[in-house]
């Protein structure tokens, strides 16, 4: 064996020391999606601020009485990084995300034995799901997640437009912010319309009305969300948000069933675009599930275009297991 050939791995939680090379890592590891849609800015911002001494010391506060937020887990070869991946915690699911190996690890298993470990913690902090979201273009990671256990529930369609759509004027009445006592309904109405599959790891619930919000809430984000009733009596949602430090804005248009006629949506997306317009966003995101429908049908005509798809991504947490030999992993 050459003197320079990678050493042993051991899999461990992150230490603050890695952060030079973790964020390294994550930067490199950020394709396509990340760049057409802005959201990789965002991440990088939250990425950093996880090794800020303030919001280090909460994670692992919390993580020490019980309710964890995040939990990375790396690859250390020798001093070396050489993959990783996290889990970002919600009531009902460990959401995946972060998965990353380096060039010259590739091919000795690490991003497999990286989500054997997160599906331990999500057994030892009781989720019942594990989930994750990647781009449909990517079929490496694709045969990596579908060996792991994963299945497909859904996929998305990510449309972009440069600066915001003009308002269309055209309101036919009943769309107004949306109040604290119309969260629980308005969530009941959109569970009620997705796959069962989809619905049992993503319950929506009063603060996140869909799964998709995981990449929007970045630092200093703002947003509002906006009802109405569709002219065929179909509940439908607007939430709009605002990141500063990447200039863009992002709206996400929702509905129940039977979908509803393209033009009470155009209604909603008015509300949004009227409350982004002051920030000046230079781009505007919007994602919408496929196949094809009335949100798609809504962003097309505001002059939005395609501009990436993702799968979404899920398996039941495996109910027992062992981390492979030469794994450790710590709580």
């Amino acid at each position: 064996m050459s003197s320079n050939a990678p050493g042993p791995l051991v899999y461990r939680p992150i230490r603050r020391s890695d952060s030079a090379q973790y964020i390294d890592l994550l930067l490199r590891s950020m394709g396509e999606f990340e760049q057409v849609t802005g959201l990789g800015v965002g991440a990088e911002s939250a990425i950093r601020s996880l090794f800020r001494l303030p919001v280090w010391w909460t994670v692992k506060l919390l993580n020490a009485v019980g309710r964890p937020a995040v939990h990375v887990i790396v690859a250390a070869s020798d001093r070396t990084i050489a993959g990783t991946g996290m889990i970002l915690w919600t009531r009902s699911v460990a959401y995946v995300a972060g998965m990353a190996t380096r060039p010259e690890f590739r091919g000795r298993g690490i991003a497999s034995q990286v989500l054997a470990l997160l599906g331990l913690q999500a057994l030892r902090h009781g989720r019942a799901w594990l989930a994750l979201d990647v781009e449909s273009e990517n079929e490496t990671a694709i045969r990596v997640y579908l060996k792991a256990g994963y299945r497909e529930i859904a996929e998305f369609s990510w449309f972009t437009r440069t600066g915001l759509p003009p308002a269309s004027g055209s309101d036919p009445g009943g769309t107004r912010p949306m109040a604290r006592s119309d969260r629980k309904s308005v969530a009941a109405a959109l569970d009620a319309a997705r796959p069962p599959a989809y619905r049992a790891a993503f319950p929506a619930s009063p603060h996140l009305l869909d799964h998709n919000e995981f990449t929007m809430r970045t630092p200093r984000i703002q947003h509002r969300a906006w009802v109405k009733r569709a002219t065929n009596g179909t509940p439908c949602v607007a939430r709009a948000f605002f990141s500063p430090r990447t200039k863009w804005g992002t709206v996400l248009l929702r509905t129940g069933t039977p979908e509803p006629p393209a033009e009470d949506l155009t209604a909603l997306l008015d509300a949004a675009v009227t409350w982004l317009a002051p920030f000046g966003p230079e781009h505007c995101l919007a994602p919408a599930a496929d196949p094809p429908g009335a949100v798609t049908a809504a962003l097309e005509r505001a002059g939005f275009s395609r501009a990436a798809r993702t799968k979404t991504m899920i398996r039941e947490t495996p109910g027992s297991g062992a981390p492979a030999r030469g794994a450790s992993v710590g709580a």
